[in-house]
């Protein structure tokens, strides 16, 4: 068999050799490296004569990590005088825990006079297990979409830094993330509504090197309307939240980091 790409004398030559298990009459037969990489040999023609040749690929099958939420959770105030007046308070008047669900967004939903809303979410994940040595190419937050609004107006889910909020949360922490402006990555949540049931926020290079590769991430989740102190919508319902499933016992689906790691080599 011919190997023209002179790919598997290159692995073989470095340290790698000594760490290679074949394993034969198996389907795939591949060679396992310490159970992070494994060589696939396959029979492709290369010649219109009909001579086969074994073309060896190294696959590494330890490039991401899915990490499941530690603990999520919303902080909401509400304000009969203004929307600034809710959001800029410093305190949350509810804060919940590890619920089935978490909201983010704005609304006026009982009397678009003066019953305003602002809800912020929180995302907590152990990212130790990347590892220091590692280093991150890509990362995406995955969502379900648990229940929604009618959204009036169009606005940015975004993610921004929740380093300095532990858990359990306190109503202080509403305030905390109301100075947190900076985008750690946005998913545009378009009007009238959602239409898919899983989204996904792509981290941004500063969301990136947010993740703490040897301990504990935190996030937070504000609308951008929230960020930029807009009121609202502009038609009838003033509704502009969306829920996602939360860490609760009774979520169909928990948050999840996807973090895809450069190659070692």
């Amino acid at each position: 068999d011919a190997d023209p790409t002179n790919l598997f004398p290159k692995v073989l030559l470095y340290d790698l050799s000594t760490r290679i298990n074949f394993e034969l009459n198996v389907s795939p037969n591949p060679a396992i490296l310490d159970q992070d990489y494994h060589i696939e040999g396959i029979e492709d023609k290369y010649e219109a004569g009909g001579l086969w040749q074994t073309k060896w690929q190294l696959w590494d099958v330890n490039l991401f990590r899915i990490i499941q939420a530690a603990h999520t959770g919303v902080l909401y105030k509400a304000s009969t005088v203004s929307y600034a007046a809710a959001q800029g308070a410093a305190n949350a008047d509810v804060v919940t825990d590890d619920g089935d669900v978490f909201r983010t967004g704005q609304s006026n939903e009982f009397d678009p006079a003066n019953d305003w809303y602002v809800y912020r979410g929180f995302l907590q994940f152990d990212t130790s297990g990347i590892g220091s040595a590692a280093t991150i190419e890509s990362a995406e937050l995955i969502l379900e979409v648990f229940d929604y609004r009618l959204i009036d107006a169009a606005w940015d889910l975004t993610l921004v830094s929740g380093s300095t909020i532990d858990f359990p949360l306190a109503v202080a922490d509403f305030g905390t993330l109301l100075t947190q402006t900076t985008s750690y990555g946005a998913l545009t949540i378009s009007t009238p509504a959602i239409n898919r049931k899983f989204i996904i926020v792509t981290l941004n290079a500063t969301g990136i090197a947010a993740i703490n590769k040897t301990g504990t991430t935190v996030f937070g989740l504000r609308s951008s309307r929230d960020i930029s102190v807009t009121t609202p919508g502009s038609g009838a319902a003033f509704l502009e939240w969306f829920g996602m499933g939360g860490k609760g016992s009774a979520s169909t689906f928990v948050p999840r980091l996807a973090v895809k790691l450069a190659k070692a080599f």
